[in-house]
């Protein structure tokens, strides 16, 4: 019996040895891949692989060394930043002084431009800050909406998840937009443009006020909702919204029936923004 266990225990060695080599296999395969990407200039696909790849072996620097150069080459600092720290952290002792001076010097190039372009991104928007004041007073629409396309800008290029813009078009019913709202925080809602209404009436988020819109809101105005709710918010050209749950933000115009939204045209450019 004693001897029938210890054969069954060496199987099972074994069995999870050949498990092992094996996820091993495919773990310095996708290495393998990646670093072909990376020479291909595939930077994004090998991002990708290299992160499947620190999630079997987190610990191994030279992985996260090949992931803060691919982040290099796509431009994207602050990704690459993080892991060029990370392979300081990892980095024994004295072992491989290469590593070390590469992560050190790249760090100190991404710093000062990551200080430099900081500057560079708070004087742009307050520049903007000042042109839409000028627009909103000029009651100029077109040139409103086109500032707060290159907020929108700026706030995905840093990578923003608490702020996006967003284009509501005027004939789609409840349209998603790419934020999630989080419970009890305040969130500003602001929209710009103008779209057509039942075939002709051309108006703001604001919507048209002398006809019935059958719900929430004016006529045309702007309607906003959470996914998993059933709260309607009239934010029309600006609002503010502190949801009572956590949900995607949805868009709709404000009109009777479906029908009647099919009339519509054109679309307006919101932004969204957690206060």
């Amino acid at each position: 019996m004693a001897i029938r266990m210890g054969m069954l225990a060496f199987v099972v060695l074994l069995f999870a040895g050949g498990l092992v080599r094996a996820a091993d296999g495919v773990t310095d395969a996708k290495r393998r891949a990646a670093a072909e990407l990376t020479k291909q200039g595939k930077n994004a696909d090998a991002v990708a692989l290299l992160h499947e790849v620190v999630k079997v072996e987190p610990d191994n620097y030279k992985d996260h060394l090949a992931l803060a150069r691919a982040y290099d080459k796509l431009n994207k600092s602050p990704e690459a930043v993080g892991e060029y720290h990370r392979v300081l952290e990892l980095l024994p002792g004295n072992e491989d002084r290469a590593a070390r001076l590469e992560a050190d010097r790249r760090l100190k190039v991404l710093d000062a431009q990551g200080i430099k372009i900081q500057a560079a991104e708070e004087e742009f928007l307050k520049k903007l800050d000042a042109l839409e004041r000028e627009a909103i007073s000029a009651r100029d629409m077109r040139a409103v909406e086109q500032v707060f396309r290159l907020k929108a800008g700026i706030w995905g290029a840093k990578g923003r998840k608490d702020a996006i813009g967003f284009e509501v078009h005027a004939t789609e019913a409840w349209q998603a937009a790419p934020i999630t709202l989080e419970r009890g925080q305040r969130y500003r809602i602001r929209a710009a443009g103008t779209w057509t209404v039942n075939g002709g009436l051309t108006c703001t988020a604001d919507g048209v006020a002398d006809r019935p819109s059958g719900g929430a809101g004016t006529y045309g105005s702007l309607l906003a909702k959470l996914d998993n709710g059933t709260e309607v918010y009239a934010v029309g050209t600006s609002g503010t919204i502190t949801p009572t749950t956590t949900g995607k933000l949805q868009f709709i115009s404000a009109m009777p029936t479906h029908a009647e939204r099919l009339k519509n045209g054109g679309s307006l450019y919101v932004l969204i923004e957690r206060e």
